[in-house]
C-alpha cells in the first residue's frame, strides 16, 4: 500500500473520529496516535488538520487569566444593577423620600423614656464589618488553599463575594421595608423626639397627633427614633458573620491549617455578629424583640442564600468531572487499542 494511500484512509478516519470526540488538541493528539498504531507501514504518519490548530498560548497570559477572568457574564451586571437599586431604595427610604408610618405612642411609657447615648458600633463601622472583612477572609482563605497568591483565581472570589453583596441587600431591602412599613420607637424616643404631647398628658393615655420638638438633633435622627423593628444591625450582622463562617468552613481545608484554627476563625465571624447584637440593647438602641427578629430574619437569609450558592458549586463541580471522565474514556480506549494491536 503506497504512502498517499495510507494518507487518504488517515483523512478518511480522523474524519470520523472527529465527529465523536471534540476537536481538542490533546484529543487530536491521542486520535492520531491511535491512528498511527494501527497502521501497517512501518512509516506511521500522523494526520492532523488546520481546523484543530492553535497557537501556543502565551505563559505570561495563560497565567494572567488564571489570576483574572477574560470576561464577565451579564448577569453578573445584572447582579451589580440589582444591587445598585437595592441601595437605592435603602438611601430613600433613610433619607425619608419615601415615607413612613407615624406611630402613636402611650404617655410616660417607660419603654420608650430612656436617654440617648449614640451607638458603640457605628453604622461606619458595621458597613466595614460586613462588606471589608469578608472579603478579607475570602480572599486569606484562598491564598491558604492555593498556597500562593499568583494562584489565586479572582473569579471564585468574586463568586463568593457577590452572593455576599447579594444577600445583604436582600437582608437590608427586607429591613427596611419593615421598617417603614411596621417601625416601632426606640427605646429613646421620648430623649430624641421630646413630643410636645408627653408633657401634660395622663399616663397610659395614647396619643397619636403630636409634634417632636426637639431641635438639637438633625431631623434623620428624630425619625430614626421611630425606626426601631427589627434591628438593622443584628439582621446584616448576623447574615455577613454567618455566610462568612459557611465559606470557611467549605473552603478552608483543615489539613493545611488544622481543625483549631479554622475553628478559631469562625468562632470570630460569629462573635462579630453576637456583639453587633447585643449592643444594640445595651446602648438602649433597640428592644430585645427588635434584636431577635433582626437575627432571625439574618439566619433566614444565610440559609436560603447558601442553599442556593451551595446548589451552583454543586453543578458546576459535577459538569468538571464529566468532562474529566469524558478525557479519562479517551486515553483509555487509546491504549486498549495500542495494547491489541501490539499483540
Amino acid at each position: 500500500m503506497s504512502l498517499l494511500n495510507l494518507n487518504r484512509i488517515g483523512k478518511n478516519e480522523d474524519s470520523e473520529r472527529e465527529k465523536m470526540v471534540p476537536c481538542l488538541p490533546e484529543n487530536k493528539a491521542m486520535a492520531n496516535a491511535m491512528l498511527a498504531d494501527q497502521l501497517p507501514s512501518p512509516h506511521h504518519t500522523i494526520v492532523t488538520t488546520g481546523d484543530c490548530e492553535k497557537p501556543k498560548p502565551n505563559p505570561a497570559t495563560v497565567s494572567c487569566r488564571k489570576f483574572w477572568p477574560r470576561r464577565l457574564g451579564y448577569t453578573v451586571y445584572i447582579d451589580i444593577l440589582t444591587t445598585i437599586v437595592f441601595f437605592v431604595i435603602f438611601v430613600s427610604i433613610e433619607l425619608g423620600v419615601i415615607p413612613q408610618r407615624k406611630l402613636g405612642f402611650r404617655c410616660k411609657d417607660p419603654t420608650i423614656s430612656f436617654p440617648y447615648t449614640g451607638d458603640t458600633i457605628t453604622l461606619t463601622i458595621l458597613l466595614l464589618g460586613t462588606y471589608l472583612g469578608p472579603l478579607i477572609f475570602i480572599v486569606l482563605i484562598e491564598i491558604v488553599r492555593e498556597k500562593s497568591f499568583k494562584d489565586v483565581r479572582i473569579g471564585i472570589i468574586w463568586d463568593h463575594y457577590k452572593e455576599l453583596l447579594i444577600g445583604v441587600s436582600f437582608v437590608i431591602m427586607i429591613t427596611e421595608v419593615a421598617k417603614a412599613m411596621l417601625g416601632e420607637h426606640r427605646p429613646h424616643f421620648f430623649d430624641v423626639c421630646r413630643p410636645d404631647a408627653n408633657e401634660g398628658c395622663a399616663e397610659g393615655v395614647f396619643v397619636v397627633d403630636y409634634t417632636c420638638t426637639n431641635k438639637e438633633y438633625s431631623s434623620w435622627l428624630i425619625s430614626d427614633a421611630s425606626k426601631s423593628f427589627p434591628s438593622g444591625h443584628s439582621s446584616i450582622s448576623v447574615f455577613a458573620s454567618l455566610f462568612t463562617a459557611y465559606v470557611i468552613q467549605t473552603r478552608l481545608p483543615s489539613a493545611a491549617t488544622g481543625r483549631l484554627f479554622k475553628h478559631f476563625l469562625i468562632s470570630i465571624c460569629l462573635s462579630w455578629g453576637i456583639l453587633c447584637s447585643l449592643s444594640r440593647i445595651a446602648d438602649r438602641r433597640h428592644h430585645w424583640w427588635d434584636v431577635l427578629s433582626g437575627t432571625v430574619l439574618g439566619i433566614l437569609g444565610v440559609i436560603f442564600f447558601t442553599t442556593i450558592f451551595h446548589q451552583k458549586q454543586k453543578c458546576k463541580l459535577q459538569r468538571t468531572s464529566e468532562k474529566s471522565i469524558s478525557s479519562t474514556m479517551l486515553l483509555d480506549v487509546k491504549n486498549k487499542t495500542a495494547a491489541s494491536a501490539r499483540v
